[in-house]
């Protein structure tokens, strides 16, 4: 047991000493993205929200893009319309470019706050595939993925080494608080022990997150869990309308019928259609952007005929459980308590890879300051 004990030890070690620089990385990133639905929203919608006036008329969804299509010489992808009537209209016209309309007057207000945007952007790319562009994209990727997997490794055995031998209340203080007046070695070893027993759990979740979403063979397996397929991916969507004349006419009947669809929506994104004939898609969502299982998709007819009604609870178990767990990853799928949980597990993952590093450096001057005697095992 003991040799198996050191064996588990030395490979802890060495897995560590190769990931815990990019997990120092991922972890810090990670921490600069837990609130950035909620950081990007306040700062795009600051200067333009507007006190809501009783007696104005709000602008249906027909008048607004009518507004927007004539100010800009084209039909947004989409137009996400707020329950609050004080909120913004949020137009999507390119993967780059958002505007933010007055509900009352379908005025353009400005595009949010671009810098910010291209901020969360640099670190998510930097996050994900370490900043790679280009070729270096898919080297940044690989490594990530398998320092996610490293990651991984360190949890379950790091599980196994801070176990105690024996469970006595002693023993447990040791693992579960911090302790003071302890040497250099001692705190890094105390502190590494005490976040790994707490962060265990988060730190499992966004592991085995990452890897899913990291790699498809791990995505594959997922889906197998529950006997399925992984669904094709869907062709490309159009970033938005064509500079043709499009009808709107009667879009904001459909807009009133979506609306009954799920009574205490938050938002409701209208998709619009590239000819008349084309349906038109509405995505109701009642929580947050990272809350899928309080999120629905209608597409209805010109007509008003119902084409597709897709609730969460609509789709398989494979799909509902990859969407929860992809949401997982950040925490967001249980609001800003769970996106609150993931920043703290990425601090300790932040710190774990620091004191281990700290560790692994007393270790290596241990043995070079006393080459005939053998160091304490961590």
């Amino acid at each position: 047991m003991k040799a198996l004990r050191a064996l588990v030890f030395w490979f802890h070690l060495v897995v560590g000493l190769l990931c815990s620089g990019v997990v120092l990385s991922m972890a810090l990133s990670g921490v600069l993205l837990v609130y950035e639905s909620q950081l990007q929203d306040w700062l795009d919608t600051r200067a333009c929200r507007r006190s809501p006036d009783p007696q104005a008329r709000l602008l249906g969804v027909q008048e607004l893009a009518e507004r927007l299509q004539a100010a800009e010489g084209s039909l947004p992808a989409t137009l996400t319309l707020s329950a609050d009537a004080g909120a913004p209209v949020v137009a999507v016209l390119g993967r780059d470019r958002t505007l933010f309309l007055e509900r009352s007057t379908g005025q353009v207000l400005g595009e949010g706050s671009p810098g910010a945007r291209a901020f969360f952007r640099s670190v998510t790319a930097w996050h994900r595939w370490l900043g790679g562009q280009g070729s270096w994209r898919a080297v940044g990727k690989a490594v990530t993925g398998a320092s996610t997997l490293g990651l991984l490794f360190l949890l379950a055995s790091g599980f196994v080494l801070w176990c105690p031998r024996r469970w006595t209340p002693r023993g447990l203080r040791e693992l579960l608080w911090f302790r003071s007046g302890l040497p250099p070695r001692g705190r890094d070893l105390n502190q590494h022990h005490v976040l790994g027993f707490w962060a265990l759990a988060p730190l499992l979740v966004i592991a085995l997150s990452g890897v899913v979403i990291a790699y498809s063979w791990a995505n594959s397996a997922f889906y197998g869990l529950f006997g399925e397929e992984v669904p094709a991916r869907r062709g490309a969507e159009r970033t938005a309308a064509g500079p043709g004349p499009v009808s709107l006419e009667g879009l904001d009947d459909l807009f009133a019928q979506a609306q009954k669809a799920q009574p205490g929506w938050r938002t409701i994104t209208v998709q619009f259609p590239a000819s008349d004939e084309a349906p038109v898609t509405f995505t109701l969502a009642s929580g947050g952007a990272g809350q899928p299982q309080r999120r629905s998709t209608l597409t209805l007819s010109r007509t008003g005929e119902v084409r597709e009604w897709a609730p969460f609870s609509s789709q398989s178990p494979g799909r509902r459980w990859r969407a929860i767990l992809r949401y997982a990853h950040t925490g967001e799928v249980a609001g800003f308590p769970g996106q609150t949980l993931a920043g703290l597990a990425a601090l300790a993952a932040g710190w774990l890879a620091w004191t281990g590093l700290a560790l692994t450096w007393r270790r290596y001057r241990c043995w070079r300051q006393r080459p005939q005697r053998e160091c304490p095992e961590d």
